[in-house]
């Protein structure tokens, strides 16, 4: 690029995408347009992680600091829970009905098994709050028991707790309100204690009372409560006492004051339930997970193995009932039946001796033969004939209604049989229903419901088969009766002791088959087994489960890494000044010329605007060369005038000025900067003129057609001897109507004549117009904005000016940018890009760390 002097500058490869870029913002030959840029940079890169890193060290090293302290302050105090488990057999020895088999074969060959058959039902049944709430009872869980200590108190286990407190069992049940118990020893054997509770009525009561015998019992208006010594804990103490470890006044000073709280059973068992979780280990085993979570692993242990201990109990008595109803079915039976062989023995003893008959005769043998082969027939007949009129005497009470029916007792009719089987399953079912539901239970009802027509198709068929047994009866007494009129010739009364003694034959078969089936049933009963089988005892995690430290570990550092992150973007969100070329990128699509950066302080020196010296290295100088280095490839050749400005003041406009004008001057270059700011001028104080009250305002003020007036004006700065200072003079009273003079243009186009370069300060733009009406004369704009300064509103000013073209070939310089350290580099800005071109400083000339330069 060939300037108007004839300097020439070879252009390096680096800045032909910023030519490009510059012009009018079109594609470059690398395919980037502006958008593509924006978008580009709006990634989040590993060099922008690596700024915020160093930008919050000490943020995010103090908040992971603090996450893991409140995370380490957490786990310490808090409760620990472990993992208690142990795994029940669930037995289901129920026979099914020919189609469920049918369908379970079915489902079998397809790879499924239904468990439904009970074993569901049996999972629901553990979970049961009834159940819970006899274990809670039984074990005393409504009864926890807490160390005292500083900060919080510990829960122990009530067999390892020095006194052991309960209430009585009515005061139990009707228990509405947490009552609370302090014991605290007093030395030698006394107790203090404190119990406080809240009463139906919402009113506090507390009372204190000394004990010094146990077990002790205290009157409260609730009802008695007992306190206890623990046996183990105080045999405990005495083997110590014994072994010389422990002092006969320390034996009541080996446990701290406890804080006794004996919760409502109801709330407890509740809790105990909630907590307690019951799973099969899959789809083809009857093989149930019992598992719950405790502070204390040992209550969850005992907890467990009474649960299963209870539901045996009561499975057990629910496989049970029908044997028993049966054996009270027989034993009544027996009873009836025994006096009624007892009185036909009687008369058939009576009738022999009244008649004399020893033994009956062989003559008629062949057909009592076929008598008594009918008459045995007849026998049985009758015996199921009087069974099914027992049955269907004890279906027909009322006392017995929806109550299980005895089915064991002989009876040959298979299909009733079966059809009592299934009204019995239904009974024990609905029985099972209502220990956890109430009647109004739908299920229940449904079940009830199923039982009314059972029993009507019960009597029925209990009717029909008495009608055939009748029938059948019948039909073998005619039959008999024509073996009875051949044997007719036979002595009267050997033929009434035959009657005697078919009666007696009778009641004794009976009488036997009922004894067998009692037999049949006691053996039942006896050999009765567990429904559900621990096959594994209950185990207890080694480690808690709940908190899990790694993990509260891992995301109390993840918070910490994060909340500076979050503070960033929040800080973001609602500042509303520009911080780096990033802001600027995403605000404008103006190029960015320079970056000027901001270094804190210059070792205690006299703060000056002028940061360049000739002939010397710093960091400021490379700066401002940098900036000499860009303005050919934004000026068109014969274009030297530039024009400085920025929307307020304070942001740098003249310094940044007069630092470029100086390092132009340590090229060669004849410059002169202009103080166009005649409304309040400072150019002048910059360089340290002599004569400030001399300058620009004198020339708008005087004849246009003397512009070597000028010269007379113009002064020598005491940095360069190619650089002029033409300040602007005295304040005048219209500074707006003078700058529109021809003047303003005559001196301009005099000086571009002149100087290689002309450095025009201006006013800022964003306060006053005056600026606009220099922009006419100049061939670059300049425009400042400050880092941590500039608004982020005053874009939209900067833009409409360049759309509407009101600033000429508008360029941003960004003044005041942050340093950060980096480690064995010195300093640099934060790193970002624009126009894909890298604006970053790495040098150290000048400056250690520790050393200081005044902010631009």
């Amino acid at each position: 690029i060939n300037s108007a002097n004839g300097f020439t500058i070879q252009a390096n490869h680096t800045y032909k995408p910023i030519i490009m870029a510059l012009d009018n913002n079109q594609p470059n030959e690398y395919g980037y347009d502006s958008a593509d840029r924006n978008n580009e940079d709006s990634g989040l890169s590993l060099s922008t992680i690596w700024y915020l890193i160093l930008r919050y060290k000490y943020l995010l090293l103090a908040s992971v600091i603090v996450c893991l302290g409140i995370a380490y302050i957490y786990l310490r105090y808090q409760t620990p829970l472990y993992q208690v488990g142990s795994k029940i057999l669930i037995k289901n020895e129920r026979q099914s009905s020919p189609y469920a088999n049918s369908l379970n074969t079915t489902f079998s060959e397809l790879g499924f098994m239904n468990n439904s058959n009970g074993f569901d039902n049996e999972i629901e049944v553990l979970r049961t709050r009834m159940l819970n709430k006899r274990v809670v009872r039984d074990l005393k869980l409504y009864v926890a028991y807490f160390s005292d200590h500083r900060i919080k108190d510990r829960e122990i286990y009530g067999k390892n707790s020095p006194y052991l407190v309960d209430i009585d069992e009515s005061m139990l049940d009707s228990l509405k309100h947490t009552v609370k118990v302090r014991l605290e020893s007093t030395g030698k054997g006394a107790l203090q204690v404190n119990i406080s509770y809240t009463d139906i009525f919402g009113t506090d009561h507390e009372s204190d009372k000394t004990v010094t015998q146990f077990p002790a019992k205290l009157q409260t208006p609730l009802g008695n409560v007992i306190i206890r010594q623990n046996p183990l804990i105080m045999f405990y103490a005495q083997s110590l006492k014994a072994n010389g470890q422990v002092k006969e006044q320390d034996i009541y000073k080996l446990n701290r004051p406890l804080n006794v709280y004996v919760y409502p059973l109801e709330a407890i068992a509740s809790v105990y339930t909630s907590r307690l979780s019951v799973e099969s280990t899959s789809k083809l085993t009857t093989i149930a997970v019992v598992s719950m979570r405790d502070n204390l692993p040992e209550r969850a242990k005992d907890y467990l193995s009474k649960l299963a201990k209870s539901y045996n109990e009561d499975a057990t008595n629910d496989n049970t009932e029908e044997a028993r109803r049966t054996a009270d079915f027989i034993d009544k039976r027996l009873g009836i039946i025994s006096k009624e062989l007892s009185a036909t023995e009687g008369t058939l003893e009576q009738y022999k001796r009244s008649t004399g008959i020893v033994d009956l005769t062989n003559d008629a043998r062949v057909d009592v033969t076929q008598n008594i082969e009918y008459e045995t027939k007849l026998v049985d007949v009758n015996t199921q004939l009087q069974l099914v009129g027992y049955l269907s005497d004890y279906v027909n009470d009322s006392r017995n209604h929806l109550k299980v029916i005895p089915t064991n007792v002989g009876l040959k009719d298979a299909a009733l049989t079966q059809m009592l089987s299934k009204y019995n399953e239904t009974v024990i079912e609905r029985d099972n229903l209502l220990r956890t539901v109430p009647e109004t239970n739908p299920r229940v009802s449904s079940l009830t419901s199923q039982l009314e027509g059972y029993q009507a198709t019960i009597r029925s068929s209990l009717s029909s088969t008495r009608q055939q047994l009748a029938m059948q009866s019948n039909r073998l007494m005619a039959q008999q009766s024509k073996y009875t009129n051949k044997i007719s010739a036979a002595p009267g009364k050997e033929r009434a002791m035959q009657d005697i003694m078919r009666q007696q034959e009778v009641k004794a078969g009976l009488y036997l088959m009922l004894l067998q089936k009692r037999e049949e049933n006691e053996i039942t009963l006896a050999s009765a087994a567990y429904k559900g089988k621990v096959i594994e005892e209950p185990i207890a995690s080694s480690r808690p489960v709940v908190p899990q430290k790694k993990m509260i570990l891992l995301i109390a550092l993840a918070i910490g890494l994060g909340l500076p992150s979050l503070y960033h973007y929040v800080r973001q969100l609602l500042r509303y000044r520009i911080e780096s070329g990033n802001d600027i990128a995403q605000l404008t699509k103006l190029p960015l010329l320079a970056t000027v950066p901001n270094v804190k302080t210059l070792a205690k020196e006299k703060r000056r605007t002028i940061l360049i010296q000739e002939g010397r290295n710093s960091l400021m100088m490379e700066v401002f060369r940098r900036l000499r280095s860009n303005l050919p490839f934004v000026l068109k050749p014969h274009e030297n005038v530039i024009l400085f400005t920025s929307s307020t003041s304070g942001e740098g406009k003249t310094t940044i000025a007069a630092n470029l004008a100086a390092i132009m001057a340590f090229a060669g270059k004849r410059v002169v900067i202009v103080g166009l700011d005649i409304r309040k001028p400072r150019l002048a104080s910059v360089f340290g003129l002599p004569d400030t009250h001399r300058g620009l305002s004198d020339f708008l003020s005087a004849n246009p057609d003397e512009p070597q007036m000028l010269d007379s004006l113009i002064q020598k700065s005491d940095v360069s001897d190619n650089l002029d200072i033409l300040a602007a003079g005295p304040i005048p009273p219209n500074p707006g109507e003078l700058l529109e003079r021809e003047n303003l243009g005559i001196a301009i186009n005099y000086l571009k004549e002149k100087y290689d370069y002309v450095i025009l300060d201006t006013a800022p733009i964003g306060l006053v117009s005056d600026t606009l009406t220099i922009a006419k004369f100049a061939d670059l704009t300049l425009y400042i904005v400050r880092a941590n300064y500039s608004l982020r509103a005053d874009f939209a000013m900067i833009n409409s000016l360049s759309a509407e073209q009101r600033l000429p070939n508008v360029n941003l310089i960004l003044n005041g940018e942050e340093l950060i350290a980096t480690p064995g580099y010195g300093y640099k800005t934060r790193g970002y890009k624009y126009n894909n071109y890298s604006y970053s400083y790495g040098y150290g000339y000048g400056t250690k760390r520790g050393e200081t330069m005044p902010e631009v």
